[in-house]
């Protein structure tokens, strides 16, 4: 008898992935445009890209700036000492 096949799709790894960031970064909104959602998935974006944040944030189209993105991961990311 044939096994079942199982067809994982990009948008279920990123909501996974995102879920799994968020509970465990709990990365609080840094104002309206960037969100914490918007946050991960920038930095999903530069990872598959292979980039840096500034040049992902300028390439998506609506981002917040790249200053942004890094001000508010520095607000809501632990210390670095943890």
């Amino acid at each position: 008898m044939r096994q079942e096949q199982y067809t994982v799709t990009p948008a279920a790894v990123h909501q996974h992935a995102a879920q799994l960031l968020h509970t465990h970064l709990q990365l609080p909104d840094h104002g309206p445009k960037c969100r914490a959602g918007v946050v991960l998935t920038i930095l999903f974006a530069a990872a598959a890209r292979v980039s840096s944040l500034f040049d992902t944030c300028q390439r998506l189209w609506r981002a917040p700036s790249a200053e942004a993105v890094r001000q508010a991961l520095q607000a809501g990311l632990p210390a670095l000492a943890e």
